[in-house]
């Protein structure tokens, strides 16, 4: 029988979709989506907007206390979804107590007695930062514009109908010339705005442009100084479990990146540096992966003969 692995009711033979929790219906519990992280909806949300941009599979559905809403991930990408959220949650607490002791007045870098970083916190990546695309941005100004001087112009056009006499909407004496100066302010307004969303689109088109030659100069500057081989060469000796090697490797590409482009917007050179990595490493992470999740079957099945 078919169950959902959200709600986890159960359905009759022939149904392939939960409407309630919009999610395709599996044959066992065990391989649908799980709840990975569990809180409040605007945190659920942000990892879920984290967790998308960086290709893993997700989405966020109530849970089962009240005000409580919780982030599922596909079985296969729960591992790299983790290793994320890791770094992703590690960073927010690191900048919460930093916010803390700024508002304290402390020194958070010279404070006695502050507590020693573990090696995998030092090995973590900083917080990822969500890229914003500028043709996105750029497209995000246009539409604006779009709207608001269409607003604005049929909005001039009701007034002279108004003032006219040519609707059946009829005002008299001072009020009728003081509510249509008003509303021919506030539409003339929109209009305004519109044509500076349009200088918002223009300044975000050439950014875009000029982005995208440097992202395939940096691109192709990786390529040449950041395979795999080197990259492998540097981490020799290193443990080569998940996530450990994972923040190793993405460590080693931000660092390079620093270095040559130091001056890059901390979310793009994030991008790159997970895009990079992606390229290099996607197909050996799942490799991987499926490798650790084989020991640990063994391990299992060792330990249930054994007892």
């Amino acid at each position: 029988m078919p169950w959902c692995p959200v709600c986890k009711n159960e359905y009759r033979e022939g149904y392939t979709h939960c409407n309630d929790c919009d999610v395709d219906l599996v044959d066992s519990l065990e391989e649908g989506p799980r709840a990975l992280i569990s809180g409040a909806e605007y945190d659920m949300n942000q990892m879920a907007e984290l967790l998308q941009s960086k290709d893993v599979e997700c989405f966020v559905r109530p849970g089962q206390r009240k005000d409580e809403f919780e982030l599922y991930v596909t079985e296969e990408h729960a591992e790299r979804a983790t290793a994320y959220l890791q770094s992703y949650v590690q960073a927010m607490m690191q900048q919460q107590e930093k916010e803390r002791r700024a508002a304290m007045g402390m020194d958070a870098d010279t404070e006695d007695g502050a507590d020693a970083e573990t090696q995998e916190e030092q090995q973590a990546p900083e917080p990822a930062v969500l890229y914003e695309d500028k043709n996105n941005k750029a497209e995000d100004a246009k539409s604006s514009a779009i709207a608001l001087i269409l607003v604005g112009g049929l909005g001039l056009v009701f007034i002279i109908l108004l003032v006219l006499d040519y609707l059946p909407i009829h005002l008299f004496g001072l009020g009728k010339y003081l509510v249509s100066a008003i509303m021919a302010t506030m539409f003339l307004v929109f209009i305004a705005m519109g044509f500076s969303s349009i200088k918002t689109y223009k300044k975000y088109l050439g950014i875009a442009e000029e982005e995208q030659k440097n992202i395939e100069q940096i691109m192709d500057l990786l390529a040449q100084h950041m395979s795999r081989e080197v990259i492998d060469i540097k981490l020799a000796g290193e443990p080569e479990e998940m996530p450990q090697i994972y923040y190793s490797r993405l460590a080693l590409i931000k660092e390079f990146l620093e270095v040559h482009y130091g001056g890059l917007e901390p979310a793009l050179l994030e991008k790159l540096a997970d895009d990079w990595y992606e390229e290099l490493y996607s197909k050996d992470d799942e490799a991987l992966l499926a490798q650790e999740e084989a020991a640990e079957g063994s391990e299992e099945e060792v330990s249930e003969e054994e007892e």
